[in-house]
């Protein structure tokens, strides 16, 4: 079945189990069902994707995603706009800034960031907080930038802090003197290594 060819105000067609409506002023048919899809779809295609224009299903406007995604394959996409929090890009484009000019301990949120003491600023101590009270995970890096005169002290809170300019030596602090610059990465669930 089609849409008929004359059709006259008002006049409703079926197609597909959809029904639409006829309109002379806007000589237009126009769904009348809701656009609404039911809480879940399944598609039974088992067609594979190897490309942008392949696989069970194509969709060639956006998608908005409300909830989680997860994927059992491969994720192929082009991550050019693409964010850490909804500003920052991902990858090495730049390294968000979190600016203190006193004592301070870590957060979560600092991963990926530099913590950053400013020029006349007092002498500080900057604290990576133990893995039981801030769960970092493995692979965080953290940048230390000291611009003050003053030093800047990073001890780590009862983990392991390995100096790798040392051959590994195991410390409880590292201390950067004016235009210094370090950068902690954590290597497993309670150690860091600078």
């Amino acid at each position: 079945m089609s849409f008929p060819s004359s059709p006259v105000n008002n006049q409703t067609v079926t197609l597909n189990n959809v029904t639409y409506t006829y309109s002379t002023s806007s000589n237009s048919w126009t769904r009348l069902q809701s656009l609404l899809a039911p809480a879940s779809v399944t598609l039974t295609s088992t067609t594979t994707s190897t490309s942008l224009i392949s696989g069970a299903l194509l969709v060639s406007g956006g998608v908005g995603i409300r909830g989680n995604l997860n994927v059992g394959g491969n994720l192929a996409a082009n991550l050019s706009n693409t964010t850490v929090d909804g500003t920052n890009p991902v990858g090495t484009l730049n390294i968000p800034q979190n600016a203190q000019t006193s004592t301070y301990t870590l957060v979560l949120s600092d991963s990926g960031k530099q913590i950053f003491h400013a020029v006349g600023t007092a002498a500080a101590t900057y604290t990576i907080p133990s893995n039981a009270a801030v769960p970092f995970a493995t692979g965080t890096n953290v940048t230390f930038v000291n611009m003050s005169t003053s030093t800047l002290t990073i001890t780590v809170n009862s983990d392991n802090l390995y100096m790798a300019a040392s051959s590994g030596t195991n410390a409880s602090s590292v201390t950067l003197s004016q235009y210094g610059i370090i950068t902690a990465t954590k290597i497993d669930s309670t150690s860091w290594l600078i």
